[in-house]
């Protein structure tokens, strides 16, 4: 089974339980910290690329000069430039309601 843990201002990270013996020798429990170690750098630089990533595009995003509405599949706006209201002269609340 997975769990997801999430610091502060970041995207969660994705786990997975270890079941254990209920007394694991010395050298298994180096082992297994070791792996746990290397999955969580993994999974640390992963998260690190996408949040780069995701702030290259909203810094975009924020800075053309075209107005880009971002929508679900259900055609509901989850994100607009914020250059739109200016572009259409109306308050973001009403842009996402048109």
């Amino acid at each position: 089974m997975a769990f997801a843990a999430k610091a502060p201002g970041s995207m969660p990270l994705l786990f997975r339980e270890v079941s254990t013996p209920e007394n694991p020798s010395h050298e298994e429990l180096k082992k297994r910290l070791s792996a746990l170690e290397k999955e969580l750098s993994a999974a640390l630089t992963a998260n690190r690329g996408l949040t780069e990533s995701e702030e290259l595009h909203r810094l975009i995003l924020e800075n053309i000069s075209d107005t880009v509405p971002v929508t679900d599949r259900q055609g509901n706006f989850v994100y607009i430039c914020p250059n739109t209201t200016l572009i259409f002269e109306l308050t973001r609340e009403k842009v996402y309601e048109v």
